[in-house]
């Protein structure tokens, strides 16, 4: 599944799908042919990550033949 194809609730809602109601939560992930998706989709965005990782770790010892500074 691509990163595209999740969507997540933005806010907290009831739906009525089929014969019964559905509750949707903030921050709840759903797939993006969900129904609820397709009826209302003001209230879903992309998916937000707690712990993105923003940039590249530093490797904590030197490669064969690089210098570390001191």
């Amino acid at each position: 599944m691509a990163k595209d194809d999740i969507y997540q609730v933005t806010t907290t809602f009831v739906i009525t799908l089929g014969d019964r109601d559905v509750e949707y939560h903030v921050g709840e992930l759903v797939d993006g042919d969900d129904p609820a998706l397709k009826r209302v989709p003001e209230h879903f965005g992309p998916p937000e990550f707690k712990h993105r990782r923003s940039r590249p770790v530093e490797a904590a010892t030197a490669a064969p033949g690089e210098k570390r500074g001191r």
